[in-house]
Protein backbone atom coordinates (compact mmCIF):
# COMPACT_ATOMS: atom_id res chain seq x y z
CA UNK A 1 0.00 0.00 0.00
CA UNK A 2 1.48 3.56 -1.05
CA UNK A 3 2.20 5.77 1.49
CA UNK A 4 0.01 8.80 1.77
CA UNK A 5 1.47 12.28 0.07
CA UNK A 6 1.40 15.06 2.24
CA UNK A 7 0.39 18.24 1.16
CA UNK A 8 1.73 21.37 1.99
CA UNK A 9 -1.41 24.13 2.69
CA UNK A 10 -0.78 27.01 0.00
CA UNK A 11 -0.68 30.40 2.04
CA UNK A 12 -2.49 33.28 0.35
CA UNK A 13 -2.75 36.84 1.27
CA UNK A 14 -6.78 36.39 2.20
CA UNK A 15 -5.99 33.02 5.08
CA UNK A 16 -2.49 34.97 5.65
CA UNK A 17 -2.51 35.47 9.87
CA UNK A 18 -2.12 39.25 10.59
CA UNK A 19 -0.02 40.45 12.66
CA UNK A 20 -0.17 42.12 15.72
CA UNK A 21 0.62 45.46 14.21
CA UNK A 22 -2.10 45.26 11.56
CA UNK A 23 -4.70 43.89 14.07
CA UNK A 24 -3.72 47.14 16.35
CA UNK A 25 -4.41 49.19 13.46
CA UNK A 26 -7.95 47.70 12.63
CA UNK A 27 -8.96 48.51 15.82
CA UNK A 28 -7.86 52.11 15.88
CA UNK A 29 -9.30 52.37 12.95
CA UNK A 30 -12.82 51.07 14.08
CA UNK A 31 -12.61 53.53 16.77
CA UNK A 32 -11.94 56.29 14.91
CA UNK A 33 -14.72 54.92 12.61
CA UNK A 34 -16.90 55.14 15.92
CA UNK A 35 -16.02 58.22 17.25
CA UNK A 36 -17.02 60.01 13.65
CA UNK A 37 -20.12 58.38 13.72
CA UNK A 38 -20.93 59.23 17.58
CA UNK A 39 -19.24 62.76 16.28
CA UNK A 40 -21.97 62.74 13.47
CA UNK A 41 -24.95 61.95 15.74
CA UNK A 42 -23.79 64.92 18.11
CA UNK A 43 -23.39 67.39 15.43
CA UNK A 44 -27.10 66.57 14.08
CA UNK A 45 -28.48 66.43 17.43
CA UNK A 46 -26.74 69.95 18.43
CA UNK A 47 -28.28 71.12 14.78
CA UNK A 48 -31.55 69.41 15.53
CA UNK A 49 -31.28 71.80 19.07
CA UNK A 50 -30.53 74.95 17.66
CA UNK A 51 -33.34 74.43 15.14
CA UNK A 52 -35.87 73.76 17.92
CA UNK A 53 -34.00 76.81 20.03
CA UNK A 54 -34.77 79.04 16.89
CA UNK A 55 -38.03 77.77 16.59
CA UNK A 56 -38.90 79.27 20.38
CA UNK A 57 -37.49 81.99 20.07
CA UNK A 58 -39.23 83.01 16.94
CA UNK A 59 -42.90 81.80 18.28
CA UNK A 60 -41.97 83.78 21.51
CA UNK A 61 -41.35 87.03 19.34
CA UNK A 62 -44.25 86.18 17.42
CA UNK A 63 -46.09 85.65 20.74
CA UNK A 64 -44.94 89.47 21.81
CA UNK A 65 -45.88 91.26 18.62
CA UNK A 66 -49.26 89.88 18.67
CA UNK A 67 -49.98 90.48 22.21
CA UNK A 68 -48.53 94.30 21.56
CA UNK A 69 -50.94 94.34 18.73
CA UNK A 70 -53.62 93.56 20.81
CA UNK A 71 -52.80 95.91 23.53
CA UNK A 72 -52.20 98.29 21.31
CA UNK A 73 -55.80 97.86 19.79
CA UNK A 74 -57.48 97.38 22.72
CA UNK A 75 -55.99 101.05 23.90
CA UNK A 76 -57.60 102.22 20.74
CA UNK A 77 -61.10 101.05 21.51
CA UNK A 78 -60.80 102.58 25.02
CA UNK A 79 -60.12 105.70 23.23
CA UNK A 80 -62.80 105.67 20.99
CA UNK A 81 -65.53 105.00 23.72
CA UNK A 82 -63.78 107.97 25.96
CA UNK A 83 -64.61 109.92 22.81
CA UNK A 84 -67.64 109.01 22.18
CA UNK A 85 -68.88 109.74 25.68
CA UNK A 86 -67.28 113.16 25.70
CA UNK A 87 -69.16 113.89 22.41
CA UNK A 88 -72.46 112.37 23.91
CA UNK A 89 -71.96 114.63 27.39
CA UNK A 90 -74.23 116.83 27.87
CA UNK A 91 -73.42 120.66 27.35
CA UNK A 92 -74.18 121.85 30.93
CA UNK A 93 -72.12 118.90 32.24
CA UNK A 94 -68.91 120.52 30.28
CA UNK A 95 -69.54 124.16 31.44
CA UNK A 96 -69.66 122.91 35.33
CA UNK A 97 -66.70 121.00 34.81
CA UNK A 98 -64.86 123.96 32.73
CA UNK A 99 -66.01 126.61 35.37
CA UNK A 100 -65.08 123.83 38.03
CA UNK A 101 -61.30 123.90 36.76
CA UNK A 102 -61.49 128.04 36.45
CA UNK A 103 -62.02 127.83 40.32
CA UNK A 104 -59.32 125.51 41.07
CA UNK A 105 -56.66 127.40 39.27
CA UNK A 106 -58.22 130.33 40.63
CA UNK A 107 -57.86 129.21 44.05
CA UNK A 108 -54.22 127.73 43.60
CA UNK A 109 -52.87 131.25 42.06
CA UNK A 110 -53.57 132.43 45.98
CA UNK A 111 -50.73 131.38 47.89
CA UNK A 112 -49.76 132.78 50.70
CA UNK A 113 -46.50 131.50 51.27
CA UNK A 114 -45.75 132.77 47.95
CA UNK A 115 -46.81 136.27 48.60
CA UNK A 116 -44.94 136.25 51.90
CA UNK A 117 -41.60 134.91 49.67
CA UNK A 118 -42.17 137.71 47.35
CA UNK A 119 -42.48 140.50 50.31
CA UNK A 120 -39.35 139.23 51.36
CA UNK A 121 -37.20 139.15 48.45
CA UNK A 122 -39.18 143.08 47.71
CA UNK A 123 -38.07 144.36 51.48
CA UNK A 124 -34.41 142.99 50.72
CA UNK A 125 -34.40 144.69 47.12
CA UNK A 126 -35.72 147.78 47.98
CA UNK A 127 -36.11 147.83 52.03
CA UNK A 128 -38.67 148.17 54.86
CA UNK A 129 -41.41 150.39 54.79
CA UNK A 130 -42.45 152.02 57.91
CA UNK A 131 -45.87 152.89 58.04
CA UNK A 132 -45.66 155.98 60.46
CA UNK A 133 -43.29 157.58 59.40
CA UNK A 134 -43.82 157.00 55.60
CA UNK A 135 -39.69 156.21 54.99
CA UNK A 136 -38.18 153.00 54.11
CA UNK A 137 -35.17 151.44 55.57
CA UNK A 138 -32.47 150.30 53.71
CA UNK A 139 -29.26 148.68 54.66
CA UNK A 140 -26.69 150.47 56.79
CA UNK A 141 -29.64 152.87 58.22
CA UNK A 142 -29.97 154.83 54.58
CA UNK A 143 -34.12 155.96 54.43
CA UNK A 144 -36.19 157.37 52.14
CA UNK A 145 -39.41 158.31 50.67
CA UNK A 146 -41.00 158.94 46.97
CA UNK A 147 -42.20 162.19 46.95
CA UNK A 148 -43.32 161.70 43.24
CA UNK A 149 -42.98 158.41 41.48
CA UNK A 150 -41.59 159.13 38.01
CA UNK A 151 -43.42 157.75 35.19
CA UNK A 152 -40.47 156.23 32.81
CA UNK A 153 -40.31 153.02 32.11
CA UNK A 154 -36.67 152.18 33.02
CA UNK A 155 -35.86 151.43 36.89
CA UNK A 156 -32.35 153.12 38.17
CA UNK A 157 -29.88 149.73 38.96
CA UNK A 158 -26.42 149.29 39.67
CA UNK A 159 -24.26 150.36 36.99
CA UNK A 160 -26.65 152.61 35.49
CA UNK A 161 -25.20 155.90 34.45
CA UNK A 162 -28.18 158.60 35.72
CA UNK A 163 -28.07 162.56 35.73
CA UNK A 164 -30.37 164.33 39.06
CA UNK A 165 -30.51 167.58 40.42
CA UNK A 166 -30.15 167.37 44.55
CA UNK A 167 -29.79 169.59 47.72
CA UNK A 168 -28.52 169.07 50.82
CA UNK A 169 -29.66 170.07 54.50
CA UNK A 170 -28.77 168.73 57.60
CA UNK A 171 -31.82 166.71 58.86
CA UNK A 172 -34.08 169.33 60.38
CA UNK A 173 -32.09 172.26 59.00
CA UNK A 174 -33.73 174.99 56.55
CA UNK A 175 -29.83 176.11 55.12
CA UNK A 176 -28.53 174.68 52.06
CA UNK A 177 -25.23 172.91 52.14
CA UNK A 178 -24.78 171.98 48.77
CA UNK A 179 -27.04 171.64 45.35
CA UNK A 180 -26.57 170.79 41.77
CA UNK A 181 -28.89 170.95 38.95
CA UNK A 182 -27.15 168.56 36.65
CA UNK A 183 -25.14 165.89 38.70
CA UNK A 184 -24.34 162.50 37.02
CA UNK A 185 -22.43 159.36 38.19
CA UNK A 186 -22.70 155.74 37.83
CA UNK A 187 -24.47 154.06 40.67
CA UNK A 188 -22.78 151.38 42.20
CA UNK A 189 -19.45 152.17 41.32
CA UNK A 190 -18.02 154.52 44.09
CA UNK A 191 -18.25 157.52 42.72
CA UNK A 192 -20.72 158.99 45.07
CA UNK A 193 -21.20 158.21 49.04
CA UNK A 194 -22.98 154.63 49.78
CA UNK A 195 -25.93 156.11 50.75
CA UNK A 196 -27.00 157.59 47.65
CA UNK A 197 -25.66 154.07 46.14
CA UNK A 198 -28.02 152.26 47.76
CA UNK A 199 -30.90 155.73 47.90
CA UNK A 200 -31.57 156.03 44.31
CA UNK A 201 -31.63 152.44 43.33
CA UNK A 202 -35.58 152.05 42.07
CA UNK A 203 -35.79 155.80 40.52
CA UNK A 204 -38.14 156.07 37.47
CA UNK A 205 -37.31 159.21 35.34
CA UNK A 206 -39.56 162.48 36.68
CA UNK A 207 -39.14 160.85 40.09
CA UNK A 208 -38.05 162.45 43.10
CA UNK A 209 -37.09 161.60 46.60
CA UNK A 210 -36.12 162.44 49.90
CA UNK A 211 -33.07 160.96 51.59
CA UNK A 212 -31.80 160.28 54.90
CA UNK A 213 -27.98 159.12 54.98
CA UNK A 214 -26.61 158.60 58.24
CA UNK A 215 -22.98 159.22 59.13
CA UNK A 216 -21.85 155.38 58.43
CA UNK A 217 -23.31 155.77 55.04
CA UNK A 218 -22.27 158.96 54.60
CA UNK A 219 -19.38 160.40 55.22
CA UNK A 220 -18.40 159.62 58.70
CA UNK A 221 -17.58 161.71 61.69
CA UNK A 222 -16.60 164.61 58.84
CA UNK A 223 -18.20 167.76 59.31
CA UNK A 224 -19.84 169.34 55.87
CA UNK A 225 -21.58 171.71 57.47
CA UNK A 226 -24.43 170.14 59.27
CA UNK A 227 -22.47 169.38 62.32
CA UNK A 228 -20.31 166.09 63.26
CA UNK A 229 -22.10 162.90 63.05
CA UNK A 230 -25.50 164.58 62.11
CA UNK A 231 -27.67 162.96 59.71
CA UNK A 232 -28.00 164.13 56.04
CA UNK A 233 -30.81 165.22 54.05
CA UNK A 234 -31.22 165.00 50.72
CA UNK A 235 -34.01 165.88 47.44
CA UNK A 236 -32.82 164.10 44.64
CA UNK A 237 -35.31 164.50 41.16
CA UNK A 238 -33.90 161.69 39.19
CA UNK A 239 -33.80 163.51 35.01
CA UNK A 240 -32.38 160.77 33.11
CA UNK A 241 -31.18 157.14 33.46
CA UNK A 242 -28.95 155.44 30.84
Amino acid sequence: MAAPIAITPIITEQNRPKSKKELRAERKAARRLEQLSQSEEALQAEKRRLAKQRQKELDKLEFKALLKEERIEHKRKQQRKRNRELHNQPRATKSKKKKKSTETVTTTTSNPELEVAQKVVHEIKYGRADATSGMTTLERGVQYRDIKVGNGTQSVTNGNLITVQYQLRGQGNANVLDSSKNFSFRVGKGEVIQGWNLGVVGMKEGGKRKLLVPPKAGYGSEDIGAGSGAILEFDISCLSIR
